[in-house]
């Protein structure tokens, strides 16, 4: 149990200073509290907390985003990353008019019933590496809500061009490294063949 955070540091109750390597799951990457961040949101706190509604600052933001990543042509903030997982489903159904996501053994998209599947399974429950088992990651998830969703191994790029030519794969969702079962990166010619892959599955 951790009672604060102070720049890379998180201590426990009991006194414990403790190196983040996590960073807060990724969150934390100017460090804890920050003194820049903790003035930025006390001045907003002054603002207002909740709008329900788009507001300047968003938008401020909105634009250095999309300044700064060439592809980025809009921006929609959430609250999580479970969260803009699930947008980002229903665009690619919706824009492709299919129905299934793809995603990879080992890679966490987030908690929600439809999406957390084979994150860390066990070799006695993943089934062969060519026809792998969709592994529950909780108990209590609904098998229904893992229709819409299929999984492959991950860096086997022959397998994912298999998979993609059947023609009903809506959208594929992947780590940049395979983080629940270590982080292992992509072989670099899974990197430079996805984007190809990608443009012709979006044509089809």
């Amino acid at each position: 149990m951790f009672q604060r955070g102070e720049g890379p540091y998180l201590i426990d109750a009991d006194n414990n200073r403790l190196i983040d390597y996590y960073c807060g799951m990724g969150a934390m990457v100017l460090g804890h509290s920050p003194r820049g961040v903790q003035q930025a949101v006390k001045d907003q706190v002054e603002r207002g907390i909740l709008f329900a509604g788009q507001s300047e600052i968003e938008f401020e933001a909105a634009k250095i985003l999309c300044d700064r990543i060439p592809s980025a042509q809009r921006i929609r903030f959430g609250s999580s990353g479970s969260e803009v997982a699930q947008a980002a489903f229903r665009l690619a159904r919706a824009a492709t008019g299919k129905r299934i996501i793809l995603k990879f053994e080992g890679h966490y998209h987030g908690w929600f019933d439809n999406i957390l599947w084979s994150t860390a399974p066990g070799e006695n429950a993943a089934g062969l590496e060519a026809a792998p088992v969709l592994v529950p990651g909780s108990k209590g998830q609904d098998p229904i809500d893992a229709a819409g969703l299929d999984v492959i191994g991950w860096n086997n790029l022959a397998r994912l061009e298999a998979r993609l030519t059947r023609g009903d794969i809506a959208g594929v969702v992947m780590e940049p490294a395979m983080c629940n079962q270590g982080a292992i990166a992509p072989r670099p010619v899974t990197w430079k063949a996805l984007w190809p892959l990608a443009v012709s599955m979006a044509r089809s």
